[in-house]
């Protein structure tokens, strides 16, 4: 598990080190043309969200008291190498993203009062299995020091909230509950593997 670490901090080293755009990876299309966002299914990255506390964004099952007996929901205490913190990142036109998660398919995707008691209303879950469900896509915005924001569809950034659920088994989860692009905890390193 440690020489596991060890190769992910490697690559990530490589990765913050290197001049290469990540959205020249991506792709990302920006077009007038757009009328709906279409995602391919064969083009994707295999990444890890990396928050500002150095933890990654993971799916975690029954890590809560959800509304409607939602599983899996979306909390920050992954690490890079865990199979429940690496997500397919789809690229869409007009600089759209969605994130699969590896392991069960299913997309994060924002959840209105999904949490019987929390902070804010709009969770993020790991619940749909479209990509092209408009509570499941992004904007990916970058940021001048090489993270990146992730614009959700109601105007509100993904970001990571401390203490946010009550009753949960971690501390901190993903909500969409800042439109400020510039917050710490809605900054995200996109590390690819």
């Amino acid at each position: 598990m440690k020489s596991l670490s060890l190769v992910c901090f490697l690559i990530c080293l490589v990765f913050v080190s290197s001049k290469v755009s990540l959205k020249s990876k991506l792709n990302l299309k920006k077009s007038k043309a757009c009328q709906t966002v279409i995602f391919s299914p064969t083009s994707y990255l295999k990444v890890y969200l990396v928050s500002d506390t150095g933890f990654a964004l993971a799916r975690c099952n029954n890590c809560g008291p959800t509304a409607n007996g939602v599983a899996d929901t979306a909390a920050v205490y992954g690490k890079c190498g865990d199979s429940f913190a690496q997500w397919r990142m789809f690229t869409g036109c007009d600089g759209q993203v969605a994130f699969q998660s590896i392991d069960t398919g299913k997309y994060i995707a924002r959840c209105r009062n999904c949490w019987q008691s929390a902070a804010y209303v709009d969770g993020l879950f790991i619940v749909t299995g479209e990509a092209n469900d408009s509570v499941a896509q992004f904007t990916m915005i970058s940021n001048d020091d090489g993270t990146y924001g992730f614009k959700g569809d109601l105007g509100n950034y993904l970001a990571r909230c401390h203490n946010c659920v009550t009753g949960a088994t971690q501390s901190d989860f993903a909500f969409e509950h800042t439109n400020d692009p510039t917050a710490a905890y809605a900054r995200w390193k996109v590390v690819v593997f």
